[in-house]
């Protein structure tokens, strides 16, 4: 992807990790789960016709050059992945057996997964995405209830890099 230092960290979200601690069957799993939802999406997506509201927003908070931090509520996950595909977003998924297949299936869009959830790992996720964000672009799956509560945890990685926050 990149040339430097930070390659290799921003490869790593844009490749799928290794799947050596799992059991057979849960490898299975994963990448059944991973290319099923993968296919599932792109067949729902091929019937929907998008309609755009608010799309001066999005470029408000794209112009100078600054990063859009974007928060995808789960009731979204499946068309917000399609629409959003192929712009090598990073999005925070946790560590974890469904986290696992997320993270394949999001890379199939072209994204890229910063492992860590807002419960286990939270600082360690955010330390990534921040790393991320300053490489390429960030974004999020996480539920964190209302979207005033989500504010707090995306403004946070948002002020570290000068980033506008997104919500969709």
């Amino acid at each position: 992807m990149t040339n430097g230092p930070s390659s290799a960290k921003l490869d790593r979200a844009y490749s799928f990790a290794d799947l050596s601690a799992y059991s057979f069957k849960e490898r299975l799993l994963i990448r059944a789960a991973d290319f099923g939802f993968f296919v599932l999406i792109k067949l729902i997506a091929a019937t929907v016709k998008f309609e755009i509201k608010g799309w001066e927003n999005w470029e408000a908070a794209s112009r100078d050059g600054k990063l859009p931090i974007y928060t995808l509520w789960h009731n979204r996950v499946f068309l917000g992945t399609y629409f959003w595909r192929r712009r090598q977003i990073v999005v925070m998924t946790s560590r974890s057996f469904d986290g696992e297949y997320i993270a394949r299936f999001i890379q199939r869009f072209g994204y890229g997964a910063a492992r860590g959830s807002s419960t286990r790992g939270a600082t360690r996720a955010m330390i990534e995405m921040v790393r991320l964000m300053r490489a390429g672009r960030l974004g999020s799956d996480k539920k964190l209830g209302p979207i005033s509560g989500a504010k707090a945890f995306y403004a946070s990685a948002g002020g570290d890099c000068g980033a506008n926050l997104c919500l969709c």
